[in-house]
């Protein structure tokens, strides 16, 4: 179904429910901005925000979206499924049975997650207890070493090398070398492991890509309720939990205040309520 389809669609839906545009959101829990620009045909709203519609208005908005393809048997018993699991919670019949088992599942989830977290943190703590670390002066990026490895640093103006047995690390403009190979390219913040001859990046951030051509990437931490779209053809908007990040011809705006400019191929890295164009 097409943007404008759908967005008229919602509007005959919510108006036959009696339900204004403010009402919709505080029912569905989404911001008026949201139900705004999907009624105005700006933008298709996601899966999640698909079923949050279908439910508060009782219309299938997942089936029209699909249009024909309801037909096709796994979509089927997914329907059921998520009709079994609706009903679940649905407390106004059989309360008693229901909690039962929900307080079941609960109580499996919450001992799985504990074992789950425990393992994960006991072999993190295993494998890094191997090793002692060190952070890039300037540059934001932690390196870890083996204890038992002679580690010399030499940081010139625009390059570090980290001399370690059996190899020759070096960091040049946030790209990794090892022994002169590009091994692979390290932001603010992000981990090098260097562990008998190899090394291994870990990123702290989600990275995203101007969605317009404008070749600029976002840094987001991981774990950030992120909402992205484009409602203009040159200006891209980037929602991070309450804050809204603004790209308009490599201008960029946080919460429409500007923070600078920012250049083809620079990383714009958000922490903490605010705003780091980084080159």
């Amino acid at each position: 179904m097409k943007q404008p389809d759908f967005g008229k669609k919602l509007i005959e839906i919510r108006k036959v429910r009696g339900l204004t545009q403010d009402e919709l959101a505080a029912k569905c829990k989404i911001t008026i901005r949201t139900v705004q620009r999907i009624e105005s045909g700006l933008v298709l709203p996601r899966a999640f925000t698909l079923k949050v519609l279908s439910d508060n208005l009782e219309f299938d908005f997942l089936e029209m979206s699909n249009g024909n393809k309801v037909n096709d048997s796994k979509l089927k018993w997914f329907n059921v499924i998520l009709w079994h699991a609706r009903d679940l919670f649905n407390l106004k019949t059989n309360s008693m049975k229901k909690v039962s088992i929900l307080s079941i599942i609960l109580c499996f989830v919450c001992v799985g997650l504990f074992a789950l977290i425990n393992d994960s943190k006991a072999q993190d703590a295993s494998k890094l207890d191997k090793y002692h670390f060190l952070k890039s002066n300037s540059r934001g990026i932690i390196y870890y070493f083996q204890r038992d490895e002679l580690v010399m640093i030499s940081n010139v103006k625009d390059t570090a090398d980290y001399k370690v047995k059996g190899g020759l690390i070096q960091e040049y403009k946030n790209k990794i070398f090892l022994n002169g190979k590009y091994v692979g390219k390290a932001l603010k913040c992000d981990t090098v492991i260097y562990n008998q001859g190899n090394i291994t990046i870990r990123p702290s951030n989600w990275v995203f890509k101007s969605s317009y051509g404008q070749n600029l990437h976002y840094l987001i931490p991981k774990g950030t309720w992120i909402d992205n779209d484009i409602v203009h053809i040159d200006t891209e908007y980037l929602y991070i939990g309450k804050h809204q990040i603004k790209e308009y011809k490599y201008k960029i705006f946080l919460d429409d205040v500007f923070q600078g400019q920012a250049q083809p191929g620079d990383s714009v890295r958000f922490k903490d309520g605010s705003v780091e164009i980084m080159r």
